[in-house]
């Protein structure tokens, strides 16, 4: 940074000056070609020197005090406008009159227009929240020390340490409540009309959960797990650049409203595709970017979703014994996930990729797919290609899914999450992520045409008949169901590609039928 923080009789007003100078040189030095981590650390390294020279300005050498940055400040990614979350850690033998000191230290802070989250804590309250309050647990499990005593920081990690501290189980399976319940919030979709790329599903915060599991389970950062045999290299690439492209786009959101913002607003997305340099064409710049972004957290989500399923297995099941049943020469059930029997299991026998689903749909004792299962699935998806579509085997699969009269829905978007419908479907791969730039629709094209299948399926159920009876019973006359099903899947399928998208629509539908 070419900002350097002066030494001033005015030291308050001088660090303020030099914190807008920082960020005004941050915003310019931004660009979505480049790697955003050695902004945010330089954010970091700013705030640094402030504290620092403010310490040494309100508290001297005061002894037996630390200064710990916590939280995402404590990871050193720390936004433009993102909070300060600190900690004033004291000894037991702490004059009263220092806490008078961080009192007037902490006031300097928020003179700066820093947001500050603070705390001023002894060792044994530190020990006795962290036991009882998760959140706190987790933010002290990332302190760094800024400046002062660090023999404290030493100590504070002693205790997190410690056996009654969140153990690896307790720690996972309320990091997952946690989750889940934040997932809900959003509706559990990656696909929300104004997305929040902190909090959402497949947003920056699951990747947070995953790191923190991690350091609690492993003892190692998330730039390590892989050589734990824990994340292949190609995840852990996908993870960092993943994480590189949302922090980008929150970076941005900063800039553009000059506070704390993280929900993507629509008036914001225009600007952010003019960031990108996008430019209108068959669809909108703007409807460009959301779709990049949408496909984004779709794959952080499921990824995410993948390695926390592999936490459970090694943390919370890693004693069980339970045998499992064998469903045929190439798959089983154990603990209710659907795996396979050897590796070779796609690249024997491609037609399982379609296969997997199809016995997953007519088994309710199969809740879900086992994570190396589905490292395989999606290793072996680059299978599906015009050879595989031609083949008979194939289409019967499919069509006899199609027809399936249990769990069609689920196993549609299933195979959407994992990449499979999309590649057997070319068609649907490429509305997939596709927003509509308008109030009307609060969905992504791909996730509307799911929720329309899903509503086709339900005419067949006896209980809507009172709700839709014309539909039902219209519905429940269909010699060929699958056919209704088909014209849902294909109904939007020509949006995104200039044009009218029912024609375009009825050749992809006529040419799907004909195969």
């Amino acid at each position: 940074l070419a900002a350097t923080l002066p030494v001033a009789k005015d030291l308050p007003g001088a660090c303020r000056d030099y914190l807008h100078a920082v960020e005004e040189e941050l915003f310019a030095l931004f660009h979505p070609t480049q790697a955003v981590r050695p902004l945010l650390a330089a954010r970091t390294a700013a705030v640094d020197s402030v504290l620092q020279q403010l310490w040494t300005h309100f508290m001297g050498s005061t002894e037996g005090i630390l200064l710990a940055a916590v939280g995402g400040y404590g990871r050193g990614e720390l936004f433009p406008h993102s909070d300060v979350d600190i900690l004033f850690l004291l000894s037991d033998d702490v004059a009263p009159e220092a806490e008078a000191d961080i009192a007037t230290m902490l006031r300097s802070l928020w003179d700066l227009g820093l947001t500050v989250g603070q705390s001023v804590r002894r060792l044994e309250e530190c020990a006795e929240l962290a036991t009882q309050d998760l959140t706190i647990f987790t933010a002290m499990l990332e302190a760094r020390s800024v400046i002062g005593d660090e023999t404290l920081l030493v100590a504070l990690s002693d205790i997190l340490r410690q056996d009654n501290m969140w153990d690896s189980k307790a720690f996972f399976s309320a990091k997952l409540a946690e989750t889940r319940l934040r997932h809900s919030k959003f509706a559990d979709t990656t696909y929300s009309l104004e997305p929040n790329v902190k909090n959402g599903p497949g947003a920056l915060r699951d990747i947070q959960v995953v790191g923190w599991m991690a350091r609690r389970h492993f003892g190692v950062p998330m730039a390590q797990l892989e050589h734990e045999h824990f994340l292949t290299v190609d995840e852990q690439r996908m993870l960092e650049a993943g994480q590189n492209f949302i922090s980008q786009v929150r970076f941005a959101m900063h800039m553009i409203a000059r506070r704390e913002e993280d929900r993507l607003l629509f008036d914001n997305q225009r600007k952010l595709a003019e960031i990108w340099q996008m430019v209108d064409g068959e669809t909108l710049a703007v409807e460009q970017f959301m779709q990049v972004y949408y496909r984004w957290t779709h794959a952080l989500a499921q990824l995410t979703e993948l390695l926390l399923e592999c936490f459970d297995q090694q943390i919370l099941h890693a004693d069980d014994v339970e045998p499992a049943e064998q469903l045929s020469e190439d798959f089983e059930l154990s603990r209710g996930q659907l795996v396979a029997r050897h590796r070779g299991v796609f690249t024997r026998q491609p037609s399982n990729l379609l296969r997997l689903f199809f016995i997953i749909a007519n088994n309710p004792r199969i809740h879900g797919i086992a994570p190396e299962t589905l490292r395989l699935v999606r290793a072996s998806a680059p299978l599906i290609d015009a050879t595989f579509r031609s083949e008979h085997e194939n289409q019967q699969l499919f069509m006899t899914l199609m027809s399936s009269p249990h769990g069609l829905t689920k196993q549609l978007r299933r195979m959407t999450a994992h990449g499979i419908l999309g590649r057997y479907l070319p068609e649907f791969g490429a509305i997939m992520g596709q927003m509509q730039f308008d109030l009307f629709h609060s969905l992504t094209v791909d996730a509307h045409t799911l929720a329309v299948v899903a509503n086709t399926r339900r005419f067949m159920r006896a209980d809507y008949t009172d709700k839709f009876p014309v539909s039902t019973r219209i519905a429940q006359r269909l010699r060929k169901p699958a056919l209704l099903y088909i014209a849902a899947l294909y109904h939007d399928i020509g949006k995104g590609r200039g044009g009218d998208h029912s024609e375009l629509g009825a050749v992809d539908a006529q040419d799907f039928c004909e195969r």
